[in-house]
């Protein structure tokens, strides 16, 4: 018996010497994941096709690179994963999240519709909230980004965990 676990112990040991602790927990993923219903945008599903976006919503009112404008929405493509967008961000207050919060709105509605966020941090000098699931380390986040002045939402960005 002891013969037969001897390998299997020796790989294990192995693939815990190639990885600290930290590592194997920056592996795993972290927060909550928000309902599929969380992750719509006029109607538009997180990772929806870009085809599916135009038969949804008509012309778009710009075309740039790998992203789809209509008014203050965008949303953006990857030519990775083209035709499935990666992101959907709001700009402005043409749209809302399924919760009803919009840009302008303060970080206490936040809290009021969400709760706690799932990772706060500070990035490129505005405060973000972070709502759903992520892996530390890695380019993996799915739910909801409100970004604030510090008072008020500025930008809302809606990820689909598909990476950018």
């Amino acid at each position: 018996m002891m013969k037969q676990l001897r390998p299997w112990i020796l790989v294990i040991a192995f693939l815990f010497s190639l990885f600290s602790t930290s590592q194997l927990q920056a592996m795993h993923v972290k927060g909550n994941e928000l309902p599929a219903t969380d992750l719509i945008v006029a109607g538009i599903p997180a990772g929806s096709t870009t085809d599916a976006i135009y038969k949804s919503l008509g012309d778009p009112t710009a075309l740039k690179p790998n992203r789809v404008i209509y008014g203050g929405i965008t949303f953006h493509v990857s030519n990775k994963h083209f035709p499935e967008t990666t992101m959907t961000t709001i700009d402005n207050r043409d749209a809302v999240t399924a919760r009803g919060i919009a840009v302008g709105d303060s970080i206490a509605d936040i809290y009021t519709k969400y709760g706690q966020p799932s990772m706060v941090y500070n990035k490129e000098g505005v405060h973000v909230l972070f709502y759903g699931v992520y892996m530390p380390t890695y380019d993996y986040r799915k739910g909801i980004e409100f970004i604030t002045n510090g008072n008020s939402i500025i930008r809302i960005k809606i990820l689909s965990g598909i990476s950018q």
